[in-house]
């Protein structure tokens, strides 16, 4: 009989060895595999793997310092004075007589078919050593004095006014006005009459 009673000793043991070994494969898989966190959608890059490069951000195009124009530089006269940074007007501007108290410079913008006294004939910034709406004071800057010469104005006129005699033309410097210069306004205008003479059409376009 001892054999047979060594028998249900040995399966007793070996039975509940196995309830052990299930019980550890139960909580191994728990772990692993029941309480691991779900995958959040992320996928980490492979071994090795380059990110692709950030796209640098466009430059916006510096803003043009003549506010409001249309302008050019293509066969523009004024545009050849080195260090001008000058440019013509695509639309013509005529303007009646200037009036200047204490350097403040106002004309009053007029149709070119209008009876006027002046027209612009050429566009240019303010040089930063003259930074000044004092129109007395910004004539008599060399570059200013270049770019608004009479040899500038003779050059740009167009069709009959090539006709009229040089000394019967006169160029002279229009600034900002001081309330313009103030709001930010940081270019001039050279501005060509006809010497005693109030015109009614455009002699620059």
């Amino acid at each position: 009989m001892a054999p047979h009673g060594i028998n249900k000793v040995l399966v007793a043991i070996i039975a509940a060895l196995s309830l052990v070994i299930v019980a550890g494969a139960g909580a191994f898989v728990y772990t692993q595999i029941i309480q691991q966190p779900p995958e959040s959608g992320r996928k980490d890059a492979s071994p090795g793997a380059t990110m692709p490069a950030a796209t640098p951000a466009a430059k916006s195009p510096k803003p043009s310092v003549f506010t409001g124009l249309d302008t050019y530089t293509e066969n523009c006269p004024a545009a050849k004075i080195k260090g001008g940074g000058a440019a013509c007007v695509r639309e013509a501007e005529c303007w009646g007589g200037l009036v200047i108290i204490v350097g403040d410079t106002k004309a009053r913008r007029l149709g070119c078919e209008e009876s006027h006294s002046w027209e612009t004939f050429a566009v240019a910034p303010i040089p930063k050593d003259a930074e000044t709406y004092v129109q007395q004071d910004l004539a008599r800057h060399p570059t200013v004095k270049k770019v608004c010469s009479r040899t500038i104005l003779l050059a740009t006129r167009t069709g009959t006014a090539r006709s009229v005699a040089a000394a019967g033309w006169r160029a002279d410097v229009m600034p900002p006005s001081q309330s313009q210069f103030e709001d930010g306004v940081r270019f001039y205008r050279c501005i060509a009459s006809r010497t005693g003479v109030d015109s009614r059409k455009s002699y620059f376009h």
